[in-house]
């Protein structure tokens, strides 16, 4: 069915890999998926340097970067600066007095609507009696030739010991597994979340853990080629980096692994290679006035732009969704604007190949809704954020990029259901659609990738027997 058109890190513990699924499915591995350079010591990491000890970025402030609208002070070329870039609210996105100008609501007649090719499809084999899949930070990769996510398997061994382990699967268009799954045991830790990016040739794999009892965390990474197989690694990018989650992504010459901390630690930046050398730890990239901070990022060859939510103490309800920019040193680009409010509303960012995009739900019940920011290579905003739909999203929210548009897929707050927006590249909304098959109101953490013809979602299904479900939309005329 088309969619409606709508026009308005070095630490070497125990490693135990078991092969869990089977080969088979019609999907195929990138030309080079065997040919990776097996000759990486697994626990090379060539910044430890004499004593032991990594490289790790001053702690000194950043240089002052220059004043600028939405950092809440009133600069001679402003009219006003209310600290966001929202229009709206008498003050917009480019600090001038009023309501900002209206937006082009006209969608690119050029942009394909999209059309489903396939119904919800188990992508993991059953899971042992007991065990069930934690995401935490759920994420779909598209390598070029074939899907690839990673997950934590949480259980209860015969002694009542519980027990997390996390797994790679890799999977075809229709979601058939292409090589046997992998499972990582981690002894003695709990994760605390995981995260995959592909830097176009190899994978780099993060995750935060907790350290027994103590719950001291430790920032992990390990580096994996085209079809999985762990090449570099473990090793370890941060010592008790203060919390988790953490998520990473390329930026064209390292992975950027960007951790926060729910302790009111801040947020910090390790850089690594493909062969597991730490570039760069700054570890105090933005320290919080609040806590609760909850973030996200993306990288462009230019910037690694991270979306984060942060409540002022003892006031959840007055949460902002802010953005800082990054640059290949780890240090700030400048200062943290602000987006608007966001109260434990989802959020998502994305790179589109030209510029980023994040949408978010504003929480407002009455008016609000997603809306869609759009910013440039190096993280400056491009024009006011858009309203995308009055719809408000109760878990997650999934945004990827393809063919000339960008997709949102969200949990419906009020109809428990999985929904798929499309919109031009600008953000004007082309067409939505319920993604749920008959009989089925699935809910849960999603991720999204476009694979060169459609778009891949990914969703947990919290409590279901299939645990990881798959379905896709394919781009038509």
């Amino acid at each position: 069915m088309r969619l409606r058109r709508i026009l308005s890190n070095a630490v070497t513990p125990f490693v135990l890999l078991v092969v869990t699924g089977c080969s088979g499915g019609s999907g195929t591995t990138s030309d080079d998926a065997d040919s990776g350079d097996s000759s990486v010591v697994s626990d090379h990491v060539s910044s430890e340097s004499e004593d032991g000890s990594f490289e790790t970025a001053d702690a000194e402030a950043p240089p002052v970067a220059p004043p600028h609208c939405g950092d809440g002070v009133l600069d001679p070329e402003e009219e006003c600066d209310d600290g966001n870039r929202l229009d709206g609210d008498g003050c917009d996105w480019l600090c001038r007095l009023g309501l900002g100008e209206p937006v082009d609501s006209t969608p690119d007649p050029s942009v394909g609507d999209l059309q489903r090719d396939l119904s919800w499809t188990p992508v993991v084999p059953s899971l042992p009696e007991g065990a069930t899949i934690s995401p935490q930070s759920l994420r779909l990769v598209w390598t070029g030739s074939a899907y690839a996510t990673v997950w934590n398997v949480s259980s209860v061994d015969p002694d009542g010991v519980r027990w997390e382990d996390a797994q790679f699967h890799l999977f075809d268009r229709l979601g058939h597994p292409i090589v046997p799954d992998w499972t990582y045991h981690y002894p003695d830790r709990g994760f605390g979340s995981l995260d995959l990016a592909w830097s176009g040739r190899l994978f780099g794999l993060v995750w935060c853990t907790g350290r027994g009892e103590d719950r001291d965390y430790v920032l992990s990474a390990m580096i994996l080629d085209a079809v999985g197989k762990p090449l570099v690694g473990p090793f370890t990018l941060v010592e008790d980096p203060g919390g988790c989650p953490a998520t990473v992504s390329w930026d064209g010459e390292a992975f950027a692994a960007v951790w926060n901390s729910d302790q009111g630690g801040g947020i910090g930046i390790t850089r690594f290679d493909e062969l597991g050398s730490i570039v760069v730890v700054v570890p105090g990239v933005y320290e919080p006035t609040g806590t609760g901070l909850t973030a996200w990022s993306a990288s462009s060859s230019a910037a690694t732009v991270t979306v984060f939510r942060e409540y002022p103490p003892g006031r959840p309800e007055q949460g902002r969704l802010r953005w800082i920019v990054t640059g290949a040193d780890g240090r700030p680009l400048r200062p943290p604007a602000e987006l608007g409010p966001i109260v434990g509303a989802p959020a998502a960012i994305g790179w589109g190949g030209h510029h980023f995009a994040i949408v978010f739900d504003d929480g407002t019940e009455d008016t609000g809704g997603f809306q869609l920011a759009l910013l440039d290579a190096n993280g400056f905003l491009l024009g006011p954020t858009r309203p995308v739909l009055h719809v408000h999203a109760r878990w997650s929210v999934a945004l990827a990029w393809g063919a000339g548009g960008w997709a949102i897929a969200y949990d419906d707050y009020l109809h428990l259901g999985i929904h798929l927006l499309r919109t031009d590249a600008t953000g004007t909304l082309i067409g939505a659609e319920d993604t749920a098959d008959p009989g089925m109101e699935p809910t849960g953490y999603l991720a999204m990738a476009f694979d060169g013809e459609g778009f891949g979602i990914l969703l947990d299904v919290p409590g279901g027997p299939e645990g990881l479900l798959f379905t896709r939309y394919i781009v038509v005329p």
